[in-house]
């Protein structure tokens, strides 16, 4: 929006953080004006293999996002795109489906084969450690489930259902203490209320209603959509609850996203791009709620008034399907046909700036940042000298002299960046991330 200043307005660099300012208004106007807005950087990363087909998608307990792939691997993914996978040995024939950070310091995720019917499916819940150890626990009987969350007793929570048309809500303690609810439908997603409840979305068969338990089991109750009668699929799939204290939720097939208060009122709001396919859901950091448009290889955002602006996948036909929010105050959604992890970068400058202070100032405490020189003096010189070229960047978008800040960002990132000329003033496997982070915010700043 810069480019609609005037030139004799640019040259007074002091007035640039006042220009920034109307940019960002005007910009949130665009947004709500137009349905297919590209504001934010999209960045992807692909997977080392082909057709890996990551589907769900969490923040972990490292720092890290962690995700599920088709067959048969559970990969890990930095804030600055370094990807590593571990395989699993001991079920190669199956399917890893929804993933969450759990209560214990682990990641958790549901696994499952896929035969011709319910029968033929095999449930696995499975525990990783942050380093790759899996541990499975077999889900009583035969079933299937695809979503899993943490309930508000700390215990795992999934949907399932079985060949004799048998569903309800599965609980599973850490230990792999099994206990299932039968619930009158088949429920799809599954989240943890902040009424202490379990709430899940029932779309099969054909019912399209929201669902809610106790973590007891007791006390089911379930809620009709207003604008369903209700025999018609609208297909409710993933659920999270908003910023808003509101539960919130995809209609994949009735191309709506839907908000239900812990009182049981239903609100829709329809989705600008035609048979968009909603799936994954998350609440965002910008107190706005973000999903995946798999058929419309889109991801989109609303607020929690209603408004919904769509961002297009740079990859085409990507068919972006899990969603959540990064430790780094991004947006991170997998790229199903794509074969890519991919962030949206919503984080603003200043916060961005103060999360890159931090992680020197961490990595230096933890030895995995070192100033680089013969002597250590000289060592301990140029790390102070980088902390204060970053604090002046900081001091900078402070002030609004963004043209300042992308100078010093720009020193930065040359003194972390592995090259040779300049020599760089820091060692140590935190330098390439914290180079990462620097060029991040370059790009949110539009520095050239």
């Amino acid at each position: 929006m810069l480019e609609n200043i005037s030139k004799s307005k640019l040259f007074n660099v002091r007035l640039a953080w006042v220009f920034a300012i109307l940019s960002f208004f005007v910009l949130g106007l665009v947004l709500f004006a137009s349905p297919q807005a590209n504001a934010f950087t999209i960045n992807e990363y692909a997977l080392p293999a082909a057709d890996s087909g990551p589907g769900g998608i969490t923040a972990g307990p490292d720092g890290n996002l962690w995700f599920t792939e088709y067959c048969c691997k559970i990969g890990r993914i930095t804030t600055m795109g370094v990807i590593t996978e571990f395989p699993n040995p001991t079920s190669p024939g199956m399917w890893a489906g929804g993933i969450t950070a759990g209560p214990d310091g682990n990641i958790w995720f549901i696994e499952y084969v896929i035969g011709d019917y319910p029968w033929d499916i095999n449930t696995n819940i499975c525990r990783i450690t942050p380093t790759g150890d899996i541990t499975k626990f077999p889900v009583p009987a035969h079933g299937t489930g695809t979503a899993i969350t943490v309930g508000p007793d700390g215990n795992i929570w999934f949907p399932y259902y079985y060949a004799s048309a048998a569903a309800g809500a599965g609980r599973m303690t850490t230990a792999g203490v099994f206990t299932m609810f039968p619930v009158n439908c088949i429920p799809a997603g599954m989240t943890a209320g902040p009424d202490d409840n379990i709430w899940f979305t029932e779309s099969y068969p054909s019912v399209s209603k929201i669902g809610r338990i106790t973590t007891v089991g007791t006390d089911l109750t379930e809620f009709t959509f207003s604008s369903c009668p209700c025999n018609i699929d609208t297909g409710p799939e993933e659920i999270v609850v908003g910023p808003d204290g509101n539960i919130w939720f995809t209609e994949r097939f009735a191309n709506k996203i839907g908000r239900i208060t812990t009182a049981g009122v239903v609100s829709e709001f329809m989705i600008p791009t035609p048979n968009s396919g909603p799936r994954g859901i998350t609440a965002g950091p910008d107190g706005n709620i973000w999903f995946t448009e798999s058929n419309a290889n889109k991801v989109g955002r609303i607020t929690p008034a209603g408004i919904i602006t769509e961002f297009t996948v740079p990859t085409a036909n990507a068919e972006p399907l899990g969603i959540t929010a990064g430790p780094d105050g991004n947006i991170w959604f997998t790229e199903w046909l794509g074969n890519k992890i991919a962030q949206i970068v919503i984080a603003p400058p200043k916060a961005q700036i103060v999360a890159i202070i931090h992680f020197f100032d961490s990595s230096v405490s933890a030895g995995t940042l070192t100033g680089s020189g013969p002597t250590a003096t000289s060592a301990d010189g140029k790390l102070g000298a980088l902390r204060n070229m970053l604090v002046a960047a900081s001091n900078f978008i402070d002030s609004g002299k963004i043209l300042e800040a992308c100078q010093q960002l720009s020193d930065a990132y040359h003194k972390t960046d592995g090259a040779t000329n300049p020599t760089d003033f820091v060692t140590g496997p935190a330098a390439p991330q914290l180079a990462g982070k620097i060029k991040s915010l370059m790009t949110s700043l539009g520095c050239q």
